[in-house]
């Protein structure tokens, strides 16, 4: 019961982030509300821009994953791996990707250290283009604007308590941790995870600047997806502030924290609209505004499930 109640826990406090916003006084169903009046000459090219986001960070996954030797021979076997690690996202924790990528490459008897390894890759690639987007957006935002950072403050500061909770959760966890991997089935895990490592750690600068790049524009597309949103609802955010909003969300939600995202992402973006004058039922809206497109995109992928690789079930 232990192994599973605290990681449930963590995961579902963010909902409580929601209940904290309506007991300070935001209208959350007043945000539902405001979601069915959005205005689809914004709300279409957002989502079209936020599909492309998902492609190019199919290509970065990708990428990584040939580069690293994950071990299919066809195109179509990567793409149905990232595809099935997309959907499961859906409606679960944040771990759940890199968890359903490791059990559909157990499946096709490939290596599952080596999938951990590029996802855990990627996952640090997103950190990056957060951070190089908040700090660019913090240089443009002008002193009148600095309210909106009120937001990126409580990411940042969520941020640190959450890092604080994983790492006393792994200090806790530590020795039984060492006494699983020490186990003999655990030798070829371990050994794959080791190798991979090496392989990345050998990768030319060049490649792997390409690779950031391309997760830089991932990123980028993303947050312009969240400004298009941010019109369709009338919030007359700049697009350095939404940045900054997008960057502090980011840097919040990719830790296991919440499902999906959902909580902190509504609170975060309440105070950075609210902190630029707009009503605090827009940002509960534009937060899930933009849940409902990712969950879109998260449908769509679930093709992968069904698509056949070239050497797996």
């Amino acid at each position: 019961m232990r192994r599973w109640l605290l990681p449930f826990i963590l995961r579902s406090g963010g909902l409580l982030v929601l209940v904290a916003l309506a007991f300070v006084g935001v209208d959350v169903i007043g945000g539902f509300k405001l979601v069915v009046e959005a205005r689809p000459s914004y709300l279409i090219p957002a989502f079209l821009v936020i599909c492309a986001a998902v492609l190019v960070r199919m290509v970065v996954w990708l990428a990584l994953a040939r580069s690293l030797g994950l071990g299919y021979r066809r195109l179509k076997s990567y793409v149905k791996i990232f595809l099935v690690g997309w959907s499961s996202g859906l409606a679960l924790p944040r771990g759940a990707s890199p968890v359903a990528r490791a059990v559909a490459l157990a499946a096709d008897r490939q290596s599952v250290g080596r999938g951990v390894v590029v996802d855990v890759a990627d996952r640090l690639l997103q950190v990056i283009t957060f951070l190089i987007l908040l700090a660019i957006s913090g240089v443009y935002l002008s002193v009148d604007s600095h309210n909106v950072l009120k937001g990126a403050g409580l990411a940042l500061a969520a941020l640190a308590g959450a890092a604080v909770v994983v790492a006393l959760v792994l200090r806790l966890t530590q020795r039984w941790l060492v006494r699983l991997l020490s186990r003999r089935r655990w030798t070829t895990f371990v050994k794959d995870v080791k190798a991979a490592i090496r392989e990345l750690r050998g990768l030319p600068p060049s490649l792997l600047l390409k690779i950031l790049t391309l997760a830089f524009a991932a990123s980028t597309l993303t947050a312009t997806s969240l400004f298009l949103a941010s019109r369709s609802l009338d919030i007359g955010l700049s697009y350095p502030a939404l940045l900054a909003a997008f960057a502090a969300v980011s840097l919040t939600v990719v830790l296991p924290i919440s499902i999906n995202g959902l909580g902190p992402r509504e609170g975060i973006l309440t105070a950075a609209v609210a902190g630029a004058g707009f009503s605090s039922e827009a940002g509960v809206a534009l937060g899930l505004l933009w849940f409902a497109m990712q969950a879109v995109t998260r449908i769509v992928a679930s093709v992968g499930w069904f698509m056949n690789s070239e050497d797996g079930a």
